[in-house]
């Protein structure tokens, strides 16, 4: 578990995972799991790799998603701060 003390983004959850070869992370806040955002390779242009590290995860810019993945999710990753 990776902690990041002092920072705005000890209060997420990031799920970093591939879903038919682009990749996305979903942010859970950690008070309430159910306030959720996304962020993707598309309104993240200049990430071309799958996001695998706190540093990397908590500059992406996210947006509110009504999530629903019936697809499978390769290379989850849960990535604690």
């Amino acid at each position: 578990m990776h902690q990041i003390c002092g920072n705005d983004y000890d209060n997420y959850y990031y799920v970093s995972m591939v879903v038919n070869d682009d990749w996305r992370v979903v942010r859970y806040d950690k008070a309430n799991i159910n306030l959720e955002k996304e962020a993707t390779n598309t309104n993240n242009s200049s990430q071309t790799t799958q996001p695998t590290t706190i540093a990397v995860c908590t500059g992406l810019t996210y947006e509110y998603r009504n999530l629903f993945y019936n697809e499978f999710a390769k290379n989850l990753t849960l990535i604690r701060s």
